[in-house]
């Protein structure tokens, strides 16, 4: 990857590295993810207007307005959906065959040892069973048909070379993940008294898969009446109700979801210079008007219609020169360019991310505190927070709930750049030509204040409110009653959390490698003394990982056309197709990690690759 940016200087231009590292958790082998696939535009495709239009556009010497209206029907379609995956989990990913099909592992915390897979994801996590494991796959898909509309407009009867275009795209799109979890083991483990609830969960309480978990499921409401919770010192009976946040941000479908409407509307106002038959140059100013919807990351792999309501404004320079004829100029053939280069304004998007240095943290698991403590340390000292459950119910969250904001999201430079040669002859004309696409890093700034609405770790309100579990217990118990913990683990991972020890009542150390360990006053409910945090690490909007995504891709097409002559008019037609590549960050391949030396690993490169059909028409007005 990067003896690829060094070879390619617009790559150059368009990497823009920073560093994100939590300076209190060692740092991450994991490559970081996106929740959010940024795609290109199907507006922003020059193709669309270059082919079929040698000698319908930039005529030369026209003294009069003459004007071309062309519509193109296209079908889209994604391939190298392991790309897409890699997009989404990294270094989580695994493959068996050849890795024709990459999947994730799903294990629960009983999992020890040489049992345990490494790359796994922690099931515990997912309201899963202790003792759970699956493998889930992935083969996302993106199909697309649009209807392309574009209209040229010569104004040299104003002023020489003067043209105005406006151009824009009708979409239809259909977008799957393509999910499958293949379960190995169900689980039949019941969650351990204290583990999410004072006296356990069932299996049947649990969840059945991750699948489930995905699309927006979550265990019932628990209310437990055996509990007796200590106040000072009089002890007094009351339920204790805890309840689970279902996913509610980047969640994974099995069913496709589509999306209808106009991706932009784009005009330039350009004029030419030296026009002659045989050549010319020509500049524009051009700007984008958003007409499609939005981005949210309700959906980790949701469709998307145009640009994600950016305006953009920008300028081009195209031209041609006519470099073979045969000698009674029947034929011609000509190299062609077209450049353009625009800035994408900010844009609202409602966006997830991962908290920093712990790539797909977002589906990990938080808690609840609060500053109302009654559990003291050994020594007789009290931790500043502790795990809210006596005047609320106890809550438990997938940090993607406390992570979604408000965000404004810009690209400094958008690319799209086409080289074509053409070869015309007796109406006949024949495009063969290169297209490359990038845009630079997004800029994602927080708006005034990031998302009170969406009670994400940005809001005051949400202040010092919320932990990360790990495979920790959030109980201890105190002459029978159940009494809430200080017992974080700031540095768990989306693999395993820090105690990495089979949930053992009879274990001398339970909660041995929270954050900032130390003896408590009450027991782990087999007759031993349980630790606590002191003091607890809670999550902070500091510890949001803003990262963006860049995008590059390289496309090859191709296009056949025919032109026939009446009075006043002329009819084009033709058909043609390309293959694009996405550029995808490789770094996560045969076991590789991210490390220093992986050029721009702060910015993820995510494109789609895709191949396209499609037949045009068009009318010439003179």
């Amino acid at each position: 990857m990067k003896n690829l940016i060094k070879k390619h200087p617009l790559l150059m231009a368009l990497c823009v590295a920073t560093s994100v590292q939590a300076a209190d958790c060692p740092p991450s082998t994991d490559c970081p993810v996106v929740s959010m696939l940024s795609i290109r535009s199907q507006g922003r495709d020059r193709v669309h207007q270059m082919v079929e239009s040698v000698g319908h556009v930039h005529r030369p010497n026209e003294e009069q307005w003459y004007s071309s209206l062309s519509a193109m029907l296209a079908y889209e379609k994604s391939f190298h959906p392991n790309k897409i995956t890699q997009c989404f989990f990294g270094s989580a990913l695994e493959c068996e065959k050849g890795c024709e099909d990459k999947f994730i592992k799903i294990q629960g915390s009983s999992f020890l040892g040489d049992n345990r897979d490494p790359k796994a994801l922690l099931a515990d996590y997912f309201y899963l069973p202790v003792d759970f494991e699956s493998n889930v796959t992935f083969q996302p898909r993106i199909s697309t048909i649009m209807a392309d509309f574009d209209y040229y407009c010569d104004l040299s009867g104003y002023y020489s070379g003067l043209y105005l275009r406006v151009h824009g795209p009708i979409v239809h799109t259909r977008w799957k993940m393509g999910i499958c979890e293949n379960i190995i083991a169900t689980g039949t483990f019941s969650s351990p008294a204290g583990y999410f609830a004072p006296g356990g969960l069932t299996r049947d309480q649990l969840l059945q898969g991750f699948t489930q978990y995905a699309r927006g499921c979550a265990p019932s409401t628990v209310t437990q009446t055996s509990a007796a919770i200590p106040s000072g010192p009089v002890a007094f009976t009351a339920p204790i109700t805890t309840v689970f946040q279902p996913l509610k941000w980047t969640k994974i479908q099995r069913e496709s979801e589509s999306k209808t409407g106009v991706a932009e509307v784009r005009v330039e106002i350009g004029r030419r210079f030296a026009d002659t038959e045989d050549h010319h140059f020509g500049i524009d100013l051009q700007f984008a008007i958003p007409t499609g919807p939005r981005k949210t990351s309700c959906l980790l792999f949701g469709p998307q219609v145009g640009n994600g309501h950016h305006w953009e404004l920008g300028a081009g320079v195209h031209g041609h020169w006519n470099f073979w004829k045969n000698e009674d100029e029947s034929a011609v053939a000509g190299f062609y360019i077209d450049a353009n280069i625009t800035h994408m304004f900010n844009s609202h998007e409602i966006r997830t991310f991962d908290l920093k240095n712990r790539p797909l943290s977002r589906y990990m698991t938080a808690m609840r505190f609060t500053p109302a403590v009654i559990t003291p340390m050994a020594n007789g000292s009290f931790p500043n927070y502790q795990f809210a459950y006596r005047f609320a119910p106890a809550e438990f969250a997938p940090v993607a709930n406390l992570t979604t904001l408000n965000v404004n999201v810009s690209a400094s430079i958008q690319a799209d750049v086409v080289a074509m040669i053409n070869y015309t002859k007796n109406n006949w004309s024949f495009d063969l030509g290169y297209n490359f696409w990038g845009r630079s890093c997004e800029n994602i700034d927080c708006r005034t204040i990031c998302c009170p609405d969406l009670g994400s770790l940005c809001d005051p309100s949400q202040e010092n409110r919320w932990a990360l579990k790990g495979d920790s217990r959030v109980y201890g118990y105190n002459g029978g009653g159940a009494q809430g913990l200080s017992a974080t683990q700031h540095c768990a991972t989306i693999h395993q959390g820090n105690n990495q020890v089979a949930l053992d009542f009879s274990a001398t150390d339970i909660n041995r490698n929270v954050d900032n360990p130390g003896l408590t006053t009450v027991a782990n409910g087999g007759g031993f003394v349980i630790n606590q945090s002191f003091q607890p690490i809670l999550l902070e909007c500091d510890d949001i990982d803003i990262i963006g995504t860049r995008g590059i891709s390289n496309k090859v097409f191709a296009h056949l056309s025919h032109t026939r002559d009446y009075d006043t008019w002329r009819l084009h037609y033709g058909v043609g197709g390309s293959a694009e590549f996405g550029l995808t960050d490789d770094c996560c391949n045969d076991d590789l990690n991210c490390d220093e030396d992986t050029a721009c690993n702060s910015c993820i490169n995510c494109a789609v690759s895709q191949w396209s059909v499609w037949g045009k028409v068009g009318i010439d007005f003179n």
